[in-house]
Parts: C-alpha cells; structure tokens; sequence
C-alpha cells in the first residue's frame, strides 16, 4: 500500500513532536492468553450474549466483485467518469439511496474494470456513466457478471433537441392536425358525486376524427432498452408489489412543486403509453389520462385550501384512451413494455375554452406548471352488477391534495393510501421521463407507465456519495462487545485512493491500527494521540452526539484494492496487553466486524445485542437472506444506545 498527499484531518490538535507526552499511566503489562483463554471467550460471550454463535457465522456482510464496462453508445461521447452504484440514482431529490462503490475517469470508446466491494443484501447493482454536465446514464447487472456494455442500444442517440428522446419533434407536429379545437365538455365523477369543491369541474377532448389524427405512430423501443427500462422501473425505483409512497413523497417533484413539472417553452410536450399491468388484476378496464396547467403566480399568496380550490375549478383536457385505443392494432399493451403511439399534449390558452372557437397550439409558454389525472371507467358489466356498481370508477391525480375523495372511495381505498397521497409519480432515468400510475388497490405504482417527451424541466443530475465501510474493534479477548474501543470508517474514493477515517476510541489501553500507511494514520502513532489526546480518555462513545472532530486521511492503493482482502484491512494492537485484534472469522466471537455502511456503533458500555436487535439472530445463524433478521440487522437499532451519524470531511 503506497501513501499519497494528506488531504484533511480533523480533530489533529497536537504535533508528532507531542508523542513523548502521552501519559497512558500503563499497568503492568500482562501475559499473552493462555491455553484456556478460548474457554474464558466462549463463556464470556455465552454470559453477555446468552446464545451459541452459530460456528459457520464468517460475520462477513459484504461481497466483492469486478466487472468491465464499456462505453460505445455516441450519446456518451462526452462521458467523465464511470461508477458502480448501489441503487438506481433515479427519482429521489436524495439519489433514492443510490450509493458509489467505486469510480474511474474515462472516456468514449474505452473499457475499463472496477473491483468493487457491495454489501450483501444485493444481488443487483448498476453500472453508471456519468457525463460532464452530470447527466446519468445506468445500466443494471447482476453481481458476479462480468461486463457491462453502453451501446446505442442501450439509450438512443436519435434526438433532436434536449429531452426529445428519439422522436423528431419537427416532423411530429407538422403531421398533427391544424388548429385543433374542443368538443362540449362532460362534468367529472368527482362533480357528479357532489364531492366538495368539484361543482364546476369539466373534462374537455377533441372531437373522434382529431383524435384519430393525433395518434401517432412511432418506433418503439429497442429489446436492450426495453429490458433496462423494466430493471431501473420495476427492480430500481418502484419495485413492483413493494409500498413505494414513502420514496415517492421523497422525490424533487413531490417535494418542492406537489408533483407538478414546469414547462420549457422549447418543445411540444409528448406522452406515449408504454406499459399496462391489467393482466389477470383487471385493476382499469377503461381509462383515459388527462392534463391541466397553470401559470404558478396564479396561486401565490393563497392559503392551502384555496390552491385546492384553484385547482379543482381548472379545465382538464384529455390525451389519450388507454384501453380502447383509437386505431386498433395500437392499443397498450398488457405486462409488457411496449411503445407504438404517442400523442402531443395541446396549449388551449389560459381561463376556460369555448367549444368549437378556442384554437390551440402545439407548445406551451415557459414557466408553466402541468399535472396529470388518470381517469379510470368501469365496465358496462361491472356498472350493472350491484356489488361493484362504480366503485372503480374514479379520477386519479398527482397531485395529493385532489384525491382525498378518491383514496377513501370504493376500490381505491383498499391501496391504503393516505387521504392526500399522490397516485403518480415521476420517474427519470437515461435523459427520459416517465410517469407512473398506482391505478387500483396497492401502493407500488407501477400499474400504467408513460414516457413524457419534450417540454417539461426534469430535475438536476443526482449527487451520489460514497458508501462507507466502518469497522468496530473490542480491544481484549474477553470484551463487553459494545464493539466502540477502536472504529474505523473508510471509503473508496476512485480505484486507486481510499479515505480512511478514525472516528472513536472507546479503549483506555495503548492501541495502535496496523495495515494503514498514511502520513497520520499509520502504525507508529497512538490512537488517542492522533486525536490529540493523552491519557486513559474516551473520545465519541460516551455521548449520543460526538463531540471530538474525526481524523481523516486519503490514503493511495493498487486498483485491485478490497476492503474484503486480508493485505488491505485494518486491524488493531493493545500494546498494553500485547493483544493483536483482526476481524472475526467463521467459528470466532464477534471480537472485530466490518459492517458496510456508516455504522452507528454503540455508546460506551452497551452491548452490540442490545443496541441491535437482530444482532443474536444473526450470530445464530437465523434468517441471513430475511431482510430483518439477516444481513440487514445493521439497520434495526435502538436509537437511544447508539451515537449519531458523524459528519464526513469533504476531501477535493
């Protein structure tokens, strides 16, 4: 391991020159374990923990892998860096999770290899090329693949203007008829239930023909693409029978505009119908999206209810019927991912159109606010039978704040969703954007999918932070397993720099850390030392908030480098007690574990068992693929007998 340039650290207070100041007021040394020191471990950890380890147990959370990925898509001709990332980054104003476990410059046309460590609870993780405005591009693979490939099947490189996708916007709106106009409006479900606040609300649509005429054909998507689309959809944001409300309420759009996009000013807004989950669930046997817009000045200085009320009085325009297409031999396709239609939504001015005068036009002024409504219709069958009647006849908005009617309504209430939750959210992934419906009875929303194209603002590219290591040392055989004497927290920082960073000491003893080499953090200097610290003190386990600032230090190393490699970890030695610690392996106590997140260690004097809940049902060897009991048990905590998260130093 090869040191380089000292970045940070923090918390340094004294000088090296310091170290024949240290005052740890040693006992008399004592002698290395005797034969019958395993016995005086294992009744130890019977006692504390009150179980059997289970000797298969290796107390190892993470995995390793390496794969090669290529970049020979043109759409990446300007590509700075790939990255291996946890989670799809897509859809959350917090990068949904999505955590960087190794990165390396690059540029077009090249393939490069990462080693990568990723803890275990995935079995799938993306390859992501990011370019140098920060756009994302990704691409799922399973771990232990081996290559990964960006090509132009992958993202499409035939666009014409910024978020057009593939579709040549130009040649689409000359082919759209001239000067559509409305048909007499119909009153909404909502009106016609005499729920408050809809009294004047109307649907408008173009007449048959002009519908006919505004479907159209395009291309539909490539099979490479079609299967991406479906991971970074279905595996990465909205697993599919998953509750996904709470990281929809997360995401940009939700969170600053009540799901609400504003328009560009640029394009023509595009929607095509990609995907359909009516299958054997029948969830929406007839439906049809509709939109709405408003300038945003329009509600300001309004209180909430008002803006409601606002809302509800606007006119809702309708794009397209869903189930009973227009032309036949392009209806939606049930289950599968499938594009064949599109439709360009049309500006009708502002205030409320006059049938048959009000003209409209095929772009929006900048600046607007636009939302969605799914309006789903029954069968003539089902609207006959008395059992159903038309409980699962309802308009379904992105907006929160217009269904609390709907979510406590007939079929819609059993997805137990809360009064005021959306029923769409925004999706956007590889420079495109989607809208995803939760139509019926659950809250995974991905039951309708559409791809919206042109003239809407997504949000920035997502910032994506390092997945952190944090290693907890016990710095005698036989410990109280609050697992704090010494913890470590590294991160890959590229393929060939590591952060390493001591965050506490919980021990009184003198410890050194071996097998780190950096200027500050190396083998010769005292723990406490390096925090400027002298004496038997313990420095961020005794408070629930640490007080002492951590030491941090970038730290060279070969591209082959794995926190999993015996040559590379970190391990500690009492020279007090002459007692070396590594990490545990199969058959030993949990003396030392490396846990493959920013860990929040136990405060000084508490048991790991009783700040972790599911701690002994993993030393048991009980339920290691359950998302509770096994290789997650780190993120089930007892929040007043841990510490808080510590902030990470920014390193340029």
């Amino acid at each position: 391991m090869k040191k380089n340039v000292l970045f940070v650290v923090a918390g340094l207070l004294l000088m090296a020159s310091c170290s024949h100041d240290m005052d740890f007021q040693q006992p008399e040394p004592q002698p290395q374990p005797q034969p019958n020191q395993e016995d005086a471990i294992k009744s130890n950890v019977e006692k504390i923990f009150g179980i059997t380890i289970d000797p298969n147990q290796d107390w190892c959370t993470t995995q390793n892998g390496k794969v090669t990925i290529t970049i020979n898509n043109p759409e990446l001709k300007d590509v700075e860096k790939v990255q291996i990332l946890t989670v799809s980054p897509f859809g959350n104003s917090d990068a949904n999770g999505a955590l960087s476990l190794n990165e390396k410059k690059v540029s077009f046309g090249q393939s490069v290899t990462l080693n990568y460590d990723a803890p275990k609870m995935y079995n799938r993780l993306y390859a992501a090329c990011v370019k140098k405005n920060g756009e994302y591009f990704i691409k799922g693979f399973n771990v232990g693949e081996q290559n990964v490939v960006f090509t132009s099947n992958t993202v499409s490189s035939a666009r014409t203007r910024s978020g057009a996708g593939d579709f040549d916007l130009d040649a689409l709106v000359n082919s759209l008829p001239k000067d559509p106009v409305l048909e007499e409006p119909e009153i909404s479900f909502n009106r016609q239930r005499n729920w408050n606040g809809w009294e004047n609300d109307l649907l408008y649509h173009l007449s048959t023909t002009a519908e006919a005429a505004q479907c159209l054909l395009v291309s539909d998507y490539t099979t490479d693409y079609k299967t991406d689309l479906y991971d970074m959809i279905f595996n990465g944001y909205l697993q599919n029978k998953v509750d996904n409300i709470g990281k929809i309420k997360k995401s940009e759009y939700y969170m600053s505009n009540n799901n609400y996009p504003f328009t560009t000013g640029e394009d023509p807004i595009i929607l095509a119908p990609i995907y359909k989950n009516d299958g054997i669930y029948h969830e929406i046997e007839n439906c049809d999206i509709y939109y709405y817009y408003f300038k945003p000045e329009a509600i300001m200085g309004m209180t909430e209810a008002e803006q409601v009320q606002y809302l509800k009085n606007l006119p809702k325009y309708k794009v397209v019927e869903l189930y009973t297409s227009i032309v036949d031999p392009h209806e939606m396709i049930n289950n599968q991912i499938k594009r064949e239609t599109a439709y360009a939504l049309i500006y009708w001015g502002d205030g409320t159109p006059v049938p048959g005068q009000t003209k409209g036009k095929y772009s929006f002024p900048e600046g607007y606010k636009i939302g969605f409504m799914l309006r789903s219709i029954d069968t003539e069958e089902n609207h006959n039978n008395p059992s159903v009647g038309d409980k699962r006849d309802g308009e379904l908005y992105c907006d929160g704040r217009l269904n609390t009617d709907i979510n406590k309504f007939g079929h819609f209430k059993s997805s137990k969703l809360d009064p005021n939750d959306p029923r769409m959210a925004w999706f956007w992934a590889n420079n495109r954007k989607y809208l995803c419906c939760e139509s019926g009875s659950d809250k995974d929303f991905n039951d309708i999918v559409f791809e919206v194209l042109g003239g809407i603002m997504v949000p920035p590219p997502p910032t994506i932070d390092k997945n952190k290591y944090t290693f907890c040392f016990e710095d005698t055989p036989v410990g109280d397993y609050d697992l704090n004497d010494v913890v470590i927290r590294a991160y890959r920082y590229d393929a060939t720099h590591v952060v390493w960073q001591v965050v506490a000491c919980g021990a009184h003893d003198e410890v050194y850390i071996k097998n780190i080499s950096g200027d500050v953090i190396n083998e010769e200097t005292e723990v406490h030392q390096m925090f400027g610290k002298s004496g038997k003190v313990f420095i961020n386990t005794e408070k629930k908030k640490p007080e002492t600032p951590i030491v941090e230090e970038m730290v060279e190393v070969d591209e082959n480098f794995s926190f999993l490699k015996n040559d590379y970890q970190p391990y500690i030695y009492d020279k007090t007690n002459k007692v070396e610690t590594r990490l545990s392996i199969a058959g030993e106590d949990p003396h030392a574990i490396m846990v493959p997140y920013e860990f929040r260690y136990p405060l000084e004097k508490i048991c790991i068992k009783d700040a972790y809940r599911y701690f002994k049902d993993w030393a048991q060897g009980y339920g290691i693929t359950d998302d509770e009991g096994g290789f997650k048990w780190y993120l089930y905590f007892d929040e007043n007998k841990v510490t808080e998260a510590i902030p990470t130093l920014e390193l340029e």
